[in-house]
């Protein structure tokens, strides 16, 4: 989490040569911008700002995660539990059916990207769609995931506000949740 001035707070994610993904509404003025510093070698490269459709309800969408695999493949997860995908030239949803805010989002590729949030939400897309993965019983209820890191296609690490981590794969239920304690 990145705090970019006025108390605003965004996901903040660099994807490809010369692309940086933020989730928050920020007007940056370079060199220095808010506290934000950054070298821009290239005089062609210009800052854009782009909208996200509406939901077919009609409504808007804030973003609250991102993660991508290139300037091609990014995944925006939303404070409504909706998911879109950046194709390089277009933001389209691929996730509505979930109306849980999503927390983050991590992967090894294009094909194997994992998105959590609260009350147990565990997403799984495999490249064409998304797919519920279960915590194990009665886990989900008011858990707050809060991260996931993906080791590999059939290993991710999910971590939770109560200090749970889980850990598993998307073809069966995650493992069950080891609490950590302070010492």
């Amino acid at each position: 989490m990145t705090s970019l001035g006025s108390g605003a707070a965004a996901r903040v994610e660099a994807g490809g040569v010369a692309h940086v993904w933020s989730t928050a509404k920020v007007s940056w003025s370079p060199p220095d911008g808010d506290g934000l510093q950054w070298e821009q070698t290239d005089p062609d490269l210009t800052w854009k700002v782009g909208a996200l459709p509406r939901m077919p309800n009609g409504r808007s969408v804030f973003g609250s995660a991102l993660w991508g695999t290139s300037d091609a493949d990014v995944h925006m997860g939303t404070f409504a539990g909706a998911i879109l995908h950046w194709d390089g030239a277009a933001w389209a949803y691929t996730e509505l059916e979930n109306a849980r805010p999503i927390n983050a989002l991590h992967g090894t590729g294009a094909a194997n990207t994992w998105a959590v949030g609260r009350n147990g939400v565990v997403l799984h897309f495999d490249g064409a769609r998304w797919a519920v993965v279960p915590l194990p019983g009665g886990v989900a209820r008011g858990e707050t995931l809060t991260g996931v890191w993906a080791r590999s296609v059939d290993e991710v690490f999910i971590c939770s506000t109560s200090g749970a981590i889980f850990h598993g794969n998307h073809r069966s239920a995650m493992g069950p949740g080891r609490r950590l304690h302070a010492a």
